[in-house]
């Protein structure tokens, strides 16, 4: 009973490693593309602040612009944090280390991500100096409000669909290892 028990074991974990090796390899991409995205706006939104301040001498727009920057080099960090980490996933670790890492790494909220709030701060202060837009602080933080919350919506959606069911798998597996050893 015990050896069909690990078989099984055996065939659900290699099904579950083809599954997030394809899925941290579409995060590896995601994140690669992203992080080139940002390297190349970072320098060209550099120029167009610096431009723009040359002509205007607005300190305002100028803050509008280094918030922005500075925003936008916290989504490089941030990626750059992803690419490296799955780039350097370790499926040859033991079998209940690499399942809690995969847990972790699928969790819908992480610590680390919290990074991302600085920067979505940054953006919002961005927007709302930014006196070339016509709205007011008000309508600013509607739409910019708004846009973030149908963003985390859609990415939690998203997981839960995509993602949650990889997660509980691995923690599901897990448990059951954990409990013969």
């Amino acid at each position: 009973m015990k050896s069909m028990i690990k078989n099984t074991n055996n065939t659900e974990v290699g099904s579950l490693l083809e599954k997030l090796k394809a899925e941290d390899e579409r995060y590896f991409r995601i994140s690669k593309s992203f992080r080139m995205i940002y390297f190349i706006l970072i320098p060209v939104y550099v120029l167009i602040t610096a431009a723009n301040f040359f002509v205007s001498k607005d300190l305002l727009q100028l803050f509008s612009g280094v918030c922005f920057i500075i925003s936008m080099v916290i989504f490089v960090w941030v990626f750059t944090w992803f690419y490296k980490s799955y780039k350097n996933i370790d499926y040859s670790v033991p079998t209940i280390t690499m399942l809690r890492q995969a847990a972790k790494r699928y969790k819908p909220f992480q610590l680390n991500t919290l990074w991302l709030l600085l920067a979505l701060l940054l953006m919002d202060a961005g927007l709302v100096f930014n006196i070339s837009l016509s709205f007011s602080f008000v309508q600013v933080q509607v739409w910019f409000l708004g846009a973030v919350l149908v963003a985390i919506c859609i990415g939690f959606v998203v997981w839960y669909v995509k993602y949650k069911p990889l997660r509980d798998h691995a923690l599901r597996l897990f448990r059951e290892l954990s409990n013969e050893c």
